[in-house]
């Protein structure tokens, strides 16, 4: 229903940059399995790559735009 409509929205297909498997753009789990909020974003943050760091926001923005997009269409 509406709320998967929602996760599906903001996951990529493309996965996370170094691992495609977590697709998820809000939360991931880092290797140590402790919990990782905007995982492509913090990640870049960590490696001081500003461009990527930018580019993952992006990225992110259109995925959020998309779920509020679904979350819209597919209101309970």
């Amino acid at each position: 229903g509406w709320l998967l409509g929602v996760e599906r929205a903001v996951s990529d297909p493309a996965g996370l940059p170094g691992r495609p498997w977590f697709r998820h753009l809000i939360y991931a789990p880092l290797p140590s399995y402790a919990a990782e909020t905007l995982p492509a974003i913090r990640e870049a943050a960590v490696r001081a790559d500003a461009a990527a760091a930018r580019a993952e926001i992006v990225r992110l923005e259109a995925r959020l735009e998309r779920a509020a997009q679904e979350a819209r269409e597919l209101r309970p």
